[in-house]
């Protein structure tokens, strides 16, 4: 699944390992019925086949493999809201949740993840560090953003950050390749789009400072919280279809298929 060249790569940064660091994948089974309330997950076996790959490179990593729909335990304790979904745990275990193939640019931040979560975290600015321990309550970040556009990993890699600093900050990661849903629920034109507590968001790309900083103005006063500086050219336009796919309107929920109108880059 993932080409040698890159495989010698991950090797290499994996060296940095300083500890155990366990993945917990949960997918779906191939099946040819059509189940109510579950979508096809074409990604999914390729996703385990790369997770597979990926921890047979460290004897620190270990792969965990669960059924989303058979196994409701695992999936309570983790947290796990949809298929295919990666955690990655380690030192400090403070679950970092991905969803989606772990492919394109989303990769090197996910090896980095994990090399981040085998040891303690490094102690933050002391600005940084103000900011996160001002937090009230447990805060959740979810981060939306495309494999094909660099600064999606980017904004992933900030929150995934934050979220090793502090056990009040829990992040989740979505790759909209497989999860095309998002961007009809969510009327979503723009990313990476960052949000806080499902209260407010911003598109584009923020600093660890940034981020801090509007997670606490969101639990202060989430109307009035505004968005952080955002990197020049950091974001991406989307074009969503005008019509979900027919498999989703016959079932209520938008199905996983891609079309030429569905997660469109400009340019690419």
């Amino acid at each position: 699944m993932i080409p040698p060249d890159v495989l010698a790569m991950i090797a290499e940064r994996f060296k940095a390992i300083a500890g155990p660091v366990k993945i917990d994948y949960f997918h779906q089974a191939e099946t040819t019925l059509t189940l109510p309330g579950r979508r096809p997950c074409p990604s999914c076996e390729p996703t385990k086949l790369s997770l597979e790959e990926i921890a047979e490179l460290s004897d620190q990593v270990e792969l965990r493999v669960h059924d989303f729909f058979g196994d409701s335990k695992m999936v309570e304790k983790w947290g796990v809201e949809r298929v295919p979904g990666i955690v990655i745990h380690g030192e400090v275990n403070r679950p970092l949740r991905f969803y989606g193939m772990p492919g394109g640019n989303f990769l090197p931040a996910i090896v980095d993840v994990i090399v981040a979560a085998s040891a303690k975290p490094p102690t933050p600015p002391p600005e940084l560090s103000a900011l996160i321990k001002k937090l009230r309550r447990p805060v959740q970040i979810r981060v939306l953003g495309s494999l094909l556009h660099p600064p999606s990993a980017q904004a992933a890699a900030t929150a995934f950050g934050l979220s090793l600093l502090s056990d009040k900050i829990a992040t989740s990661v979505f790759a909209l390749e497989d999860n095309p849903d998002l961007v009809q629920q969510l009327r979503l034109t723009r990313i990476p789009l960052t949000l806080v507590d499902d209260k407010r968001g911003f598109a584009g790309l923020s600093t660890s400072l940034g981020l801090a900083q509007f997670c606490l103005d969101v639990q202060a006063q989430p109307e009035e919280a505004p968005p952080p500086p955002i990197a020049p050219d950091s974001t991406a336009t989307l074009e969503a279809p005008k019509r979900p796919p027919q498999s989703a309107q016959a079932g209520g929920r938008p199905g996983p298929r891609r079309t030429p109108g569905g997660i469109i880059l400009p340019g690419r």
